[in-house]
């Protein structure tokens, strides 16, 4: 129960930043790159915070890619798999909610924001290959411990080197469906990233596997 209230909580927290500083970027600024950096830096300094805290307790996966990932190297067991993934979700949602109510005082608005495009695939293709690349390299050189900077660093750089803006995270895509400023996607663009990003992970994954047999 511990680790599946971590899981949600930390998901939660990362989805309320996403989406409230959107809000908040949108009510500060018509300037698209002043919104992106506030949107951005939100995220970038919850994940550390959330990493940092919760990875005792849970491992701060807050991620279905990377709990697919760990546990096909075993890190974690084949029962926990669902409860993780579960709690991300509902985490997410929540946090979206609660963000929602917060700006527009509604929980649950559907995205109309379109994504299906090419170039957007390609950058969702990117952003979690490498983010999965740096979690599992880390793991594998026995540096968790680096883990609460080293992937907020990929994601905030994400940001602005992918197209997609570096989404990388099924859980969190599909909470973002339940919003409508420039944070969401759009139901039918959610399914199609969520594909590309599993790709992304197992691409990920064998990146790292291949830089570190012997």
């Amino acid at each position: 129960m511990k680790k599946w209230l971590a899981e949600a909580l930390g998901t939660g927290l990362i989805s309320l930043a996403v989406v409230g500083s959107a809000f908040m970027a949108i009510s500060l600024s018509d300037d698209g790159l002043v919104q992106l950096l506030v949107n951005a830096m939100a995220t970038v300094l919850t994940l550390t915070l959330v990493i940092a805290i919760f990875a005792p307790i849970s491992g701060a996966h807050f991620n279905p890619v990377v709990t697919l990932v760990l546990a096909i190297e075993r890190k974690i067991t084949s029962t926990e798999i669902l409860s993780y993934i579960s709690a991300q979700i509902a985490g997410g949602i929540f946090g979206v909610a609660l963000a929602n109510l917060m700006f527009e005082s509604k929980l649950i608005v559907i995205s109309s924001k379109t994504r299906a495009f090419g170039t957007h695939y390609l950058g969702e293709l990117i952003a979690t290959s490498i983010l999965i690349l740096v979690i599992m390299l880390t793991i594998y050189q026995q540096r968790t411990g680096a883990l609460h900077y080293l992937v907020p660093a990929w994601i905030g750089t994400a940001y602005f080197a992918t197209v997609s803006t570096s989404f990388a995270n099924p859980a969190v895509t599909i909470s973002r469906v339940f919003t409508d400023n420039f944070s969401g996607i759009n139901p039918t663009s959610a399914l199609l990233f969520i594909g590309v990003q599993l790709l992304g992970g197992f691409l990920g994954l064998g990146i790292a596997r291949a830089l570190t047999k012997k």
